[in-house]
């Protein structure tokens, strides 16, 4: 893997199957979206099914598969190892890869059921390499990054999280925040500007994760919590296409009633980086 930095490129990693074998054709097929990485292995030939199965054999010679990796910083991890729901030898899944967002679909051209549509009978062989697509929903956010501290609140540390990666045009996109106080309203800030390790700028006893002296976008939502102390906040992301590569910075501002929290009752969120993804 390798980044740019204004005209120079250096590589930021060396990534490798996590079940390593010859011949497997790891890197046969890639494709990226945002902080995700999808590598395919047309040619490994483990028996397993579905996500995170067991790789460590050779039972079904070139049945394929694929690999995704999720980078956090500059560090990237292995996260999931997908087979098709059907594995068979010699079905290649794997050899074609796409990624979006969460969505993972995989190519598999010699999966040979005579199957028809969406979710017919795949468990047969009664066609003969007429081939295959699997979609998978992989539910790993791709484009959205945790940073920061945050300042606690009398439940503990509060972490910004999102329902689904940030898609331009998803109208259902959320943020969601954990450790909340329940019941109440709480008030979310996005800026095109970030504040890494955090400053209180306002003296108001608590760290914002947004810088809003430097941002030129800023904008509020409405966060609402349980009587658990989940939160979430609507933040449907326009269908702009000017919108794509863009990253907002998000954090959560909450007041509390169950405990003193000296000056003035507030708590703030961790800081979330949210990449919007086309």
């Amino acid at each position: 893997m390798f980044v740019r930095t204004g005209t120079t490129w250096t590589q930021q990693a060396y990534l490798k199957a996590s079940n390593t074998g010859s011949g497997d054709q790891f890197g046969n097929s890639v494709a990226i979206s945002g902080n995700g990485l999808v590598v395919g292995a047309y040619q490994e030939g483990s028996n397993a099914t579905g996500i995170n199965g067991d790789g460590s054999n050779n039972l079904a010679n070139g049945s394929g598969a694929a690999y995704v990796f999720v980078r956090n910083g500059a560090a990237w991890s292995q996260q999931f190892y997908v087979k098709a729901s059907n594995t068979g030898a010699i079905d290649h899944f794997g050899y074609m890869v796409g990624l979006s967002g969460d969505t993972l679909v995989a190519g598999a051209w010699g999966e040979s059921s005579n199957a028809t549509g969406v979710n017919g009978n795949q468990n047969n062989n009664l066609a003969s390499q007429s081939g295959a697509a699997y979609v998978f929903d992989l539910d790993i956010n791709v484009g959205v990054v945790s940073y920061g501290t945050g300042t606690p609140g009398c439940a503990g540390t509060e972490t910004l999280d999102a329902n689904h990666s940030p898609i331009v045009g998803s109208p259902d996109f959320a943020i969601t925040c954990n450790k909340c106080p329940p019941s109440t309203l709480g008030l979310g800030i996005l800026a095109d500007a970030q504040d890494l390790a955090g400053s209180d700028p306002f003296g108001i006893g608590v760290l914002l994760h947004v810088d809003l002296f430097t941002a030129v976008e800023v904008m509020t939502v409405d966060f609402v919590s349980d009587g658990a102390g989940n939160g979430l906040a609507a933040a449907p992301i326009p269908n702009n296409p000017f919108l794509i590569g863009k990253t907002y910075y998000a954090m959560a501002l909450w007041a509390w009633s169950s405990c003193s929290l000296p000056p003035f009752n507030l708590s703030t969120s961790r800081g979330l980086a949210l990449t919007l993804l086309p």
